[in-house]
């Protein structure tokens, strides 16, 4: 199974919302698309978090170019992992 949400997890909870059973995990138990969806946007939500309080107090160090990207990745934290 991917870690990383894609189109097949939303599709898969989408189905889940409805109440159908997509996958289960090899003890026999539905799997959780949902569940997996509301982790990850919890995770974006921490790391916007954490870019907010950096911009509220940037480390002495930081460059412009530093302050730049810092303020470009809190708004859009879901490009936080693509450099």
């Amino acid at each position: 199974m991917n870690p990383q949400p894609n189109h097949n997890h939303y599709s898969a909870a989408r189905r889940e919302a409805r109440g159908e059973v997509v996958a289960r995990k090899p003890d026999g138990t539905p799997f959780g698309h949902i569940s997996d969806l509301k982790q990850a946007r919890n995770g974006l939500e921490g790391i916007r978090r954490i870019l907010t309080k950096e911009l509220q107090k940037p480390p002495e160090t930081i460059t412009p170019r530093g302050m730049e990207v810092l303020s470009r990745k809190r708004k859009t934290p879901s490009s936080s992992s693509n450099g």
